[in-house]
């Protein structure tokens, strides 16, 4: 398929709605795969007419567990990959690449992320929330989505984070409370520090602004990191 060799093949062992158009995807741990909390793989279905159907997405699960974990935004497109997952009956034959990295951890400083683009980040969180309170007070999380059904993991994030876990909606309903776009008015409220690293994650558009807000700001580029670093492959329909 194009050039690119899988070297695991695993089954779905089950799939779970978490909200209207994510789901959480849990397949068997091929022999021998090791991770660290962070990284990402790339997935296909082993199916006639998915071969050139490829897209990364970061494992949520813990390094013991027997199972690998996925959140999955499903696009509405029935060619794409994602509403082809979406379709799978558990043991349905799934196809992994070795996993790499997407961020790389490299002190505190700002979590900015919109939609699922908070997926990357959870891993991290949880290894710093393991250091205690004191470590886990000097990093902020500014996440941002459409409305509030649309926030994953608010919940953990809430316990993990405190007042430290920022919400921005860009479309409220009326009974929701929080406002607001993350602008360049706003990141300039809420950094403090421009010596800190910033990790952004979300669709391009935002990455990119993100990025300019803070180097407008006075950010070097160097402290900022963004999307997923994979070049393994060509991403179609995902």
């Amino acid at each position: 398929m194009n050039g690119f060799i899988f070297p695991y093949t695993t089954r779905l062992v089950k799939k779970e709605k978490v909200n209207h158009n994510v789901v959480r995807f849990s397949v068997q741990r091929p022999f021998g795969f090791n991770f660290i909390p962070g990284q990402a793989v790339e997935l296909s279905i082993d199916q006639p007419g998915c071969e050139l159907e490829v897209a990364p997405f970061t494992i949520i699960s813990a390094e013991d567990d027997p199972c690998l974990e996925f959140i999955i935004k499903i696009r509405p497109n029935k060619d794409s990959l994602t509403y082809r997952l979406s379709a799978l009956k558990p043991g349905a034959v799934i196809q992994l690449s070795r996993p790499w990295d997407t961020f790389e951890y490299r002190g505190y400083g700002h979590f900015i992320a919109a939609g699922t683009g908070i997926v990357p980040f959870m891993p991290i969180l949880d290894y710093i929330h393991r250091f205690g309170p004191e470590f886990t007070e000097s990093h902020l999380l500014v996440y941002a989505t459409k409305s509030k059904e649309d926030i994953l993991f608010e919940k953990r994030l809430r316990k993990m984070l405190g007042s430290n876990f920022i919400m921005r909606l860009s479309s409220p309903t009326a009974s929701e409370k929080l406002p607001g776009r993350i602008d360049f008015g706003f990141l300039k409220s809420i950094v403090q520090k421009k010596d800190q690293y910033f990790y952004i994650c979300g669709p391009k558009s935002f990455e990119f602004d993100m990025m300019t807000h803070l180097m407008k700001i006075g950010v070097d580029q160097k402290r900022i990191q963004t999307g997923y670093k994979f070049g393994q492959s060509k991403i179609l329909n995902s």
